[in-house]
């Protein structure tokens, strides 16, 4: 009897241990969501799972920051002031507004050297070139290369210089790795470094201040980095469908945003159909891509690019800038109806790779408006961009989701920036 209520005590304490082990097997499961939390949209970053294989971790723009609504603004075409036919342009050409002497001051504060101007090459009318060079005190020379557009179909003259781009590269540089770590942007190797890309972000401020006085505009906070080293350079090479022979060398890009309203100005691209009763202004026809289809006349972003360190690449323009108000402040919507509109694309899906939501931002993009005549023209609008880090047909990129930031109508989706 007295063994029979032994082996009854161990029945009865194994039958316990059993329950608390389902129990807990209950309490470890994994729970899914499909919605950003108060605190996350408040502090700027959410990391969890929609479900086994659709997964968030991405920083977020604050509430704070759009809490009391956001202006939009009629587009303006940022131009050099002075007749670009004229003699005083011809005998002293600006860029970004700025002389000879003025860029040489502002390009000493990235590499201390001299300046000179070629002569204008104008045998295209629609796009003028100046060439220059760039010798550092170090004896490194750099290859300078900017152009314009005339809009001459627009303004039916060639007299004024629109949107200036900048090019300035090494002489001995090497355009296919500086080309590839540019790519890297669309791969997910952000946490991958460079023995020197510490050193370079202690510095970022110093080089943001040099880039608004290059281009005489303002930058964003926000910026981003990208490395190449052997690593990143086998990720950028499976990705991006890319033959890079990795030359050992390690390189470092850092990329700057325009800024509008201290949000960033976005490079994407969503487009606009034009409707059957409405009609292009003179700018949003230079955007034509026929059927009615407008390209969006975005800005792109400032890129440095460094080689062990040492800067060996610029490249940068100013296309466009804001004008009058479209709208004046208006609330902008919560980022969990971005958020929700991007689940719905994804469940009509069959996932068979992983899908990462990288960012969920609010920033500034071209798009266009209808006023009240039925005219259509460009316009800089708040926007939710969702990034989303997916996989097709085997080349794994970073796409855009693109919502209004007042209506959460969708501009475009899986858009790939230029």
């Amino acid at each position: 009897m007295k063994k029979f209520k032994q082996i009854l005590c161990i029945i009865c304490v194994l039958s316990l241990l059993t329950g608390c082990g389902g129990k807990q097997n209950k309490t470890e499961k994994k729970t899914y969501r499909q919605e950003l939390s108060e605190e996350e949209m408040s502090n700027g970053h959410a990391s969890f799972d929609i479900d086994e294989k659709f997964k968030v971790d991405a920083n977020v723009t604050m509430s704070e920051v759009y809490k009391d609504g956001m202006k939009s603004y009629y587009m303006n075409q940022y131009k050099e002031k002075i007749k670009g036919t004229s003699k005083k342009f011809t005998d002293n050409p600006t860029v970004f507004n700025r002389t000879q002497k003025e860029m040489e001051k502002t390009l000493n504060r990235l590499i201390p050297g001299k300046l000179s101007w070629k002569k204008i090459n104008r045998n295209y009318k629609n796009e003028p070139v100046i060439e220059g060079t760039y010798k550092s005190d170090d004896g490194d020379k750099y290859k300078m290369h900017i152009v314009w557009d005339t809009y001459n179909n627009v303004t039916g003259n060639s007299d004024t210089y629109f949107c200036p781009s900048f090019y300035m590269l090494g002489e001995k540089s090497d355009k296919e790795h500086i080309s590839a770590v540019i790519s890297g942007l669309q791969a997910d190797i952000d946490d991958i470094k460079t023995d020197y890309t510490n050193m370079i972000e202690k510095n970022v401020s110093t080089y943001k201040k040099a880039v608004e006085e290059l281009i005489g505009r303002k930058i964003n906070d926000k910026y981003r980095m990208c490395s190449l080293n052997a690593k990143s350079a086998k990720i950028i090479n499976d990705t991006q469908n890319i033959e890079l022979k990795y030359d050992g060398k390690q390189y470092d890009l850092l990329a700057f945003y325009k800024d509008v309203d201290n949000l960033k100005f976005s490079d994407i691209d969503p487009g606009y159909q034009v409707k059957a009763d409405e009609k292009p202004d003179k700018w949003a026809k230079t955007t034509s891509a026929g059927n009615d289809h407008l390209s969006s006349m975005y800005d792109t972003s400032v890129y440095l690019v460094f080689c062990e360190g040492k800067l060996e690449y610029i490249e940068a323009d100013s296309f466009r800038e804001t004008g009058s108000v479209y709208k004046n402040e208006q609330k902008i919507i919560s980022p969990n109806k971005a958020l929700k509109e991007v689940i719905k694309f994804y469940e009509k899906k069959l996932l068979v790779d992983e899908v990462k939501i990288k960012s969920i931002e609010l920033q500034y993009a071209a798009y266009y408006a209808s006023d009240s005549s039925k005219t259509v023209k460009p316009v800089i609008t708040p926007v939710w961009l969702v990034g989303v880090y997916d996989n097709e047909e085997s080349i794994e990129r970073i796409a855009y989701f693109c919502y209004d930031g007042y209506t959460g109508e969708c501009y475009g989706n899986e858009i790939i920036p230029w």
